[in-house]
């Protein structure tokens, strides 16, 4: 429907399965509705990117190096949660360690390696699973050999 600016995208298994939870349109993503925005002044939407990105700043380790979020959301879970409860909070493998304000990150808190990142994240799958059960599945792309 173009009148009230919905857009209807069709569900893609494949693409669901490939990128998890993210929303994309032209028949990628999942169903959702964009509904007409309501104008706003410049000084009104600079105080909002300047609010979301202090709660960015709250909620994610932006002062380190990272690959952001590494694990996709579990069904019914939390990945970082899951993390948490295993325990593995500032958990370190050469110079990469799981996140201390966010177990969802992996940080590069010392000239960490590829191979730092790969088996700290082979670590926490391992780690998490044996914990709760729950097998996480990684975000991330890995390119190439480390």
């Amino acid at each position: 429907m173009h009148g009230d600016r919905a857009i209807d995208t069709q569900q893609n298994d494949k693409a669901d399965k490939l990128w998890g939870r993210r929303n994309q349109i032209n028949g990628i993503g999942l169903r959702q509705n964009i509904k007409q925005g309501t104008r706003r002044n410049h000084e009104q939407i600079k105080q909002e990117m300047d609010r979301l990105t202090h709660l960015r700043q709250l909620k994610q380790p932006l002062e380190y190096p990272s690959c952001g979020s590494v694990f996709k959301r579990p069904v019914g879970h939390f990945a970082g949660q899951l993390i948490s409860e295993a325990g593995l909070k500032g958990y370190r493998i050469g110079g990469v360690e799981v996140s201390e304000k966010h177990a969802g990150f992996m940080v590069n808190v010392d000239n960490g390696t590829a191979k730092d990142y790969e088996d700290l994240i082979a670590h926490v799958i391992e780690a998490v699973e044996a914990h709760s059960g729950v097998r996480l599945e990684p975000e991330v792309r890995i390119i190439g050999q480390a």
